[in-house]
């Protein structure tokens, strides 16, 4: 997000940054040939704010037309709640890099799979869960990226045979990515890592382990992702991939009915004792 505008020669770069928190609003004079800018504002985007009619006329069809198709009002039935907010971003300056929505996307994939891992990565992991009552279009908004054309949701699951040499050499090309992008880091559930981000790239990670016990790089793991993380994996070498019909935020929804109440804590797997769920993602400083 740009608080101001990014001037590059004569060009101006503007954002008003992502998950739709603000509009951006650019002012300019046509005069013949002549362009000349006037102001740039960034605007908050909330109850105060005044939606424009046409707009709104819009959005209400499209959400009558998805209530139809879900057969549920998924504006506003309360299928859950959360203790308090469930945020997709590490608290920064803490060493352990799990995110409160990573854990509750990570864990409910592999609730439902019952495999050993589950890998999903920062990129398809959206937005924010606010603390209170949760709906159905709260949780899609957590894992929106992706179509299935089948089922007219986000990516399907896919469950994917990994060796542990396999799944430390995938860590460690996301880490390669580290001060470049945030898309490629992995949130997980069954497995830890730790990694040292002032080595080259390469050599980042430090150790991994499956369930508390130091990963065997000879051992065959079943690791769950969506369809679109799992590809990547499939295109590259050539794995096969079995596909599970529902799209990821349908387990993420599930995951947080039966849970009832939300809280997903982050940071909290760390020691040297560790839970079945959500792994550790820790940075040596």
């Amino acid at each position: 997000m740009l608080a101001t505008p990014l001037l590059v020669g004569n060009t101006r770069i503007l954002s008003a940054g992502q998950s739709s928190d603000h509009v951006g609003r650019l002012r300019f004079t046509v005069d013949g040939p002549s362009v000349r800018f006037e102001d740039y504002t960034l605007l908050p985007v909330g109850r105060c704010g005044r939606p424009d009619r046409h707009v709104q006329q819009v959005v209400d069809i499209l959400k009558q037309q998805i209530v139809a198709f879900y057969k549920e009002d998924v504006y506003k039935r309360v299928i859950g709640w959360a203790l308090r907010d469930i945020r997709p971003d590490a608290p920064p300056g803490r060493p352990a890099r799990d995110t409160s929505v990573g854990n509750l996307v990570t864990d409910a994939y592999r609730y439902k799979t019952h495999s050993e891992i589950t890998l999903a990565a920062n990129g398809y992991i959206a937005d924010i869960l606010y603390r209170g009552p949760l709906v159905g279009v709260d949780l899609f908004r957590t894992v929106p990226y992706g179509i299935d054309p089948a089922s007219r949701k986000d990516c399907p699951l896919v469950v994917v045979g990994l060796k542990g040499s396999e799944l430390w050499n995938g860590v460690e090309t996301t880490l390669a990515y580290l001060g470049v992008t945030d898309d490629s880091f992995l949130q997980v559930s069954g497995l830890a890592y730790a990694y040292d981000s002032r080595t080259p790239v390469g050599q980042r990670l430090v150790e991994v382990s499956v369930d508390g016990e130091p990963i065997e790089l000879d051992h065959a793991y079943s690791v769950t992702a969506n369809y679109a993380v799992a590809m990547i994996r499939a295109e590259t070498h050539g794995a096969p991939l079995r596909e599970l019909r529902g799209a990821g935020h349908h387990r993420v929804r599930r995951h947080a009915r039966l849970g009832d109440a939300c809280e997903a804590p982050t940071g909290h797997r760390a020691g040297p004792h560790r839970g079945p769920g959500s792994g550790s993602l820790t940075e040596g400083w």
